[in-house]
């Protein structure tokens, strides 16, 4: 037992960072699949209790960590403060940006309600709305799906592979971005999933070639 599980890691560990960080993209589009039924439920609940005191506003810190000023703000730092590395600060934005824009771009050909746009009467597939509504449609349809958590996502891998050892620290961060967005009603569990699936496979192409040229380990 011992040795399968030890040949399944060395196994693991000779699969390219591009690769694992597209493995890792379609397990969290499977599990956004998967999500859907309890999409509804989730977020009815957090939209219900909506006291949850210092919980609630740590979330809404951690919402910057997926918005555009964060962001600029920790390239920014990074610039500053780690001059040997700056040659990754271009990385950083581009995985991060990039994400987010790309996520952006899955908003116009596929429409969904966010949670609080939604009236909650009908089943999971009445959030989904017109397929290609472009830029025609307000943001209470814009949910699918999560710039936030793309972005977030993006900018993690890029952190990660300049960064290695703060790689759960931006993880954790990733994940904040995610629970925010649920719990803040702007999106359902499975469009972060999608966003977090959107940042894993643009930062695959900006990230992981140089990850893969200097030998530094991405998430996982």
């Amino acid at each position: 037992m011992a040795t399968s599980a030890t040949s399944g890691d060395t196994r693991w560990a000779t699969v390219s960072p591009r690769s694992k960080l597209r493995i890792y993209a379609m397990a969290l589009a499977l599990v956004g699949l998967v999500a859907l039924p309890l999409d509804l439920p989730i977020s009815q609940w957090s939209m219900s209790n909506d006291n949850y005191g210092d919980l609630s506003r740590g979330l809404d810190l951690l919402e910057v960590y997926g918005h555009g000023a964060g962001v600029g703000i920790i390239i920014v730092a990074a610039w500053l403060l780690d001059p040997v590395r700056r040659r990754e600060c271009w990385r950083l934005a581009a995985a991060s940006f990039g994400s987010g824009i790309a996520a952006n771009v899955g908003k116009m050909i596929l429409a969904r309600s966010r949670p609080h746009h939604f009236d909650f009467t009908g089943h999971v597939w009445s959030s989904f709305g017109p397929w290609l509504p472009l830029w025609h449609l307000e943001s209470g349809s814009q949910g699918f799906p999560s710039a936030h958590v793309a972005t977030a996502t993006g900018l993690s891998v890029a952190l990660s592979a300049a960064y290695p050892r703060g790689r759960r620290l931006f993880i954790f961060l990733a994940l904040g971005v995610a629970a925010q967005r649920i719990f803040a009603g702007a999106h359902f569990p499975s469009d972060t999933f999608w966003g977090a699936a959107v940042g894993c496979v643009f930062a695959s192409f900006v990230v992981a070639a140089r990850a893969e040229e200097t030998g530094r380990e991405l998430p996982g």
